[in-house]
């Protein structure tokens, strides 16, 4: 079940491209991912060479994927990047600032403590089916809506 979560999401974020040549440091640029919870739920982060990214909050329950989803655009220094969602799959999805350290893994330091991303080389190798159903988490659990403009 962890795996197939983990294969779902990143099909959805665009697994399958190759990891970016690394000329001296590591890159941004690529797709990111982690577990979290009881490992049926994961957070996955795709960074463009152009300036944009998309996130993805996921959980699977009874092949039934519930994805909260955005895209934006992003700014990057040395340890600090910034994410602007300009559509989401919530109503409200505000700019979002992390402290980040990057080697072989993305550690993204937040208020809620440290994730703790790999980066995707994987394809999509499991044929299982899931019914994705896109919107967003909140207090009262999942909401469905679709994407919007922010």
């Amino acid at each position: 079940m962890k795996k197939l979560i983990l294969l779902v999401c990143l099909m959805l974020l665009g697994c399958g491209k190759e990891e970016p040549k690394r000329e001296d440091a590591p890159s941004l640029v690529g797709s990111w991912w982690t577990l979290i919870g009881n490992g049926d739920c994961g957070i996955g982060l795709e960074i463009s060479g152009d300036g944009k990214f998309a996130t993805q909050t996921a959980c699977i329950e009874q092949n039934i994927l519930y994805d909260e989803m955005s895209v934006g655009t992003y700014q990057a220094t040395e340890d600090e990047l910034i994410l602007t969602p300009t559509k989401s799959t919530c109503d409200e999805d505000p700019p979002a600032t992390f402290n980040y350290k990057l080697d072989t893994h993305l550690s993204l330091i937040t208020d809620d403590g440290i994730f703790i991303l790999k980066r995707n080389v994987e394809t999509l190798r499991d044929n299982q089916s899931v019914i994705a159903v896109f919107g967003c988490y909140s207090d009262d659990g999942f909401i469905e809506q679709p994407m919007r403009d922010l």
